[in-house]
């Protein structure tokens, strides 16, 4: 099947229509009262709805052209010779959703009356067709409004028809191509609705979305600088800081792939300003800090964290994080040769996290290895009797043979030295 999207440029080239300073508009407000709706989306959409239309005259042409629209209707184009028949389209990039609709007008003194009729959507569709709709408007004449309703509801019309572009990329996987017809959708509905509108909301989001899926994180960076502070809508707020704090994240990892622990340690601390409860910040700092030899900081760190944390769970992950670091902290001593020291950080850790029989096993192969052989096997054995997990028990008996089979060893060598 042939597809039904046309290149953008093709598309814009085909739908804008330039108001030439020759132009005569004629500026009309008034009612759009639906009588007949079909299709899903319909819901709340029957009865009266306040429009303004605007129709553009070029002294040189017959045709006329035009748009229509209001808070609560699409904004629609229309275009032709005959005001008994104009064909309206719509700012959809699917020429099935944005084409077969017609408006009829009838221009009385100062009053135009007329009627709207979509083309028909199935009652199962997710979308919302108006089967017909009458208008009744009256002329606002004052050029200067006229020309600012005109440029409005064109600009708006061209980002709707590059946001429906784009979206219809995304859902075909295309996201490199979809990008661009989100930054026009978004500098198009600037245009329309001013910057701080709310009505960009959607627009705005969407151009995050897609930065963040393709990996485009310094555009994405560049977006959250200059819109951030105007949004006050606290569902894009959102997420714009969960995108910050992926991006973030991502140049902090990319630092630590250098082993620039300090630049990536200021990315992670960014990411934790904005949400100090998002579990792989925490973990990015803990690791930034322990593999820069900071294990006291990073004790510290989370020690201040778990006191900040209200859910038990989240505390407790914490508290095993910290048992980690102690762990991580006991093998760098005992390979520094400190073992006092060594043993002294494996036991903090075993405290922080008795599930952890891993650290349990390393203790009594460390106190086996200093000739407490009966304590390290009592240290097993108690295990043992503890663990139910398979895994666990299989992992803790293994240890207590390698255990013996290195005493056995030792014996053997100590006899061939006699």
């Amino acid at each position: 099947m042939p597809s039904t999207y046309l290149p953008v440029t093709y598309i814009f080239i085909l739908l804008l229509l330039p108001l030439s300073a020759s132009a005569e508009l004629l500026y009309f407000a008034g009612n759009l009262d639906v009588v007949t709706a079909s299709g899903k989306a319909c819901s709340g959409m029957r009865g009266r709805h306040q429009i303004a239309l605007v129709i553009s005259n070029d002294g040189d042409q017959d045709a006329s052209s035009g748009y229509f629209g209001g808070e609560s209707v699409k904004v629609g184009q229309f275009a032709g010779s005959d005001k008994t028949g104009f064909a309206v389209r719509y700012p959809y990039a699917d020429s099935a959703r944005a084409e077969g609709h017609m408006l009829k007008l009838v221009i009385s003194g100062e009053s135009l009356a007329g009627e709207l009729q979509d083309r028909h959507t199935d009652a199962s569709a997710n979308d919302c067709s108006f089967k017909l709709a009458k208008l009744s408007l009256k002329r606002i004449d004052n050029d200067e409004s006229a020309r600012a309703a005109y440029q409005k509801m064109s600009s708006l019309f061209e980002a709707q028809l590059a946001r429906s572009s784009a979206l219809s990329f995304s859902r075909r996987g295309a996201y490199s191509e979809a990008a661009p017809y989100y930054e026009k959708a978004l500098s198009l509905a600037d245009r329309a609705f001013g910057r701080d509108s709310a009505r960009v909301n959607s627009y705005l989001t969407g151009l995050a979305n897609i930065y963040i899926r393709l990996g485009r994180y310094a555009d994405f960076n560049l977006l959250y600088q200059e819109r951030f502070a105007g949004i006050t809508d606290q569902t894009v707020r959102t997420v714009f800081n969960n995108h910050r704090v992926r991006s973030l994240l991502q140049a902090g990892r990319a630092a630590m792939g250098r082993e620039e622990y300090a630049a990536a340690l200021e990315h992670f601390r960014q990411a934790l300003e904005i949400n100090y409860k998002n579990k792989d910040v925490i973990a990015a700092i803990m690791s930034a800090l322990v593999r820069s030899g900071q294990h006291d900081e990073a004790i510290s760190f989370l020690e201040k964290t778990e006191k900040s944390l209200d859910n038990e769970r989240d505390r407790l992950d914490v508290r095993g994080a910290i048992a980690l670091v102690h762990f991580q902290k006991a093998k760098t001593n005992e390979k520094s040769g400190r073992l006092a020291e060594a043993e002294t950080e494996l036991r903090k850790a075993i405290q922080l996290d008795p599930e952890a029989y891993q650290y349990l096993i390393l203790l009594a192969r460390w106190r086996h290895k200093a000739g407490n052989f009966a304590e390290a096997y009592n240290m097993l054995g108690k295990a043992l009797e503890r663990f139910k997990d398979e895994a666990a028990r299989s992992e803790i008996a293994a240890a207590s043979d390698k255990l013996h089979q290195n005493e056995l060893m030792i014996m053997k060598m100590r006899r061939t030295g006699e």
